[in-house]
């Protein structure tokens, strides 16, 4: 088991969020009406509430791109990102400075920290290498980081102009 980074596009990441709060508070109205017609169990109010609940996982708007995987006992596992905005932690770190106005960095938990807090973990971080041990076929840069060359565990496209 381990915790998985993500660079998020802020604005996208903030429409979301606000899409599955306006469909949190139709769900509750949704159940309290179903309630008081005495419907709740029926096949077709578990259905429709289901329909409601998918609409979260169909409007996610956010963008996301996986910086690193850290387990337990490994050594940090990077991903190039889909569209190769970097190769290594340095163009990674420059990548992210020159972006720094439209992302937020959080783990899969949601909880956010800093590029700061996140180098020194990266950097700081001994343990067995993933080259030659585990399904990632993991390759190691000059920097001496592992990388997997392919984005495994991705979500829609990064576009930091605005857009689609």
């Amino acid at each position: 088991m381990g915790t998985n980074y993500y660079f998020y596009d802020i604005h996208k990441k903030k429409e979301t969020d606000d899409a599955n709060k306006a469909i949190n508070v139709l769900i509750g109205k949704v159940r309290k009406e179903l309630a008081d017609l005495n419907l709740e169990g029926k096949h077709f109010a578990i259905s429709a509430i289901s329909a409601l609940e998918n609409l979260k996982d169909d409007y996610d708007l956010t963008t996301q791109i996986h910086i690193a995987k850290l387990s337990a006992g490994w050594k940090p596992l990077f991903a190039t990102p889909y569209e190769n905005q970097y190769y290594d932690l340095k163009s990674m770190e420059e990548w992210y400075l020159e972006n720094k106005n439209h992302l937020s960095i959080q783990d899969e938990y949601g909880i956010p920290i800093t590029w700061e807090a996140l180098k020194e973990k990266l950097l700081h971080r001994a343990g067995k290498s993933h080259v030659n041990e585990d399904e990632y076929g993991a390759v190691v840069r000059e920097d001496g980081t592992e990388w997997v060359d392919y984005e495994f565990s991705w979500n829609g496209v990064f576009n930091l102009k605005g857009g689609e």
